[in-house]
């Protein structure tokens, strides 16, 4: 973990992850998936300290501890109370807003199209 430590503390430093960081991170860092908690909520953590992210960020986050919970932790392919329990805490509560890539703005579910 000692390579996503050294990634984990750059981007803490600069609270930015830009196009080179992101590359880095699933070419050398994290090559195959997450595959501990620690490494999961690590990067978690880098994502509520961020002001600047590249714009593939957030999709790459969502899919890589979606598929970390999913598969990652047992049992395997299902989703249980304890998986839907984790993490503990709030997810992106320190998101800014005008970070590149930031959370979408929320939409009224009343004025979503019925089929």
């Amino acid at each position: 973990m000692s390579a996503l430590r050294e990634f984990a503390d750059r981007a803490l430093e600069t609270n930015r992850i830009g196009f080179g960081d992101l590359r880095r991170l699933q070419r050398d860092v994290l090559p195959l998936r997450i595959t501990t908690t620690d490494e999961a909520e690590l990067l978690l953590a880098i994502d509520g300290s961020l002001v600047r992210a590249d714009r593939d960020w957030t999709d790459y986050l969502t899919d890589a501890v979606g598929e970390f919970t999913l598969w990652g932790m047992g049992p395997a392919g299902r989703i249980t109370q304890a998986k839907a329990d984790w993490p503990p805490g709030s997810i992106g509560c320190g998101a800014s807003e005008d970070r590149v890539g930031g959370p979408a703005p929320a939409r009224d579910p009343s004025s979503a199209d019925r089929s």
